[in-house]
């Protein structure tokens, strides 16, 4: 189906409003219970598979390595759901766990 509105939709997160593309806007909802904008076509809004998982798997490519309390802070999780999440994804050979930065006290993701 071809859409020619809107790629972007603008919604709240953490207190601060931020650009989310449009076909993502299911995983937000889903993830983290943010209200969407009304005008979104329906096929932009059918249930995400792995709404979480999915958003921080795409946090992750650009952040590597990175630790549970920066993905809490950018989807305004508590640190154990980011840490849930971020477990989930490496038993499903999506992320790396370790250390990978030199001195690193924290577990970190990649």
């Amino acid at each position: 189906m071809l859409w020619y509105g809107p790629t972007a939709v603008s919604v709240r997160i953490c207190g601060e409003v931020r650009y989310i593309a449009v076909e993502d806007a299911s995983c937000y909802r889903d993830a983290l219970w943010i209200p969407l904008p009304p005008g979104i076509p329906e096929f932009f809004l059918e249930p995400a598979g792995d709404p979480a998982g999915d958003l921080v798997r795409r946090y992750s490519r650009p952040h590597g390595p990175f630790v549970a309390h920066a993905v809490a802070a950018r989807f305004g999780m508590s640190r154990a759901q980011a840490e849930i999440v971020l477990k989930g994804l490496v038993a499903a050979c999506k992320l790396l766990e370790g250390e990978f930065r030199p001195a690193g006290v924290h577990r970190e993701w990649c």
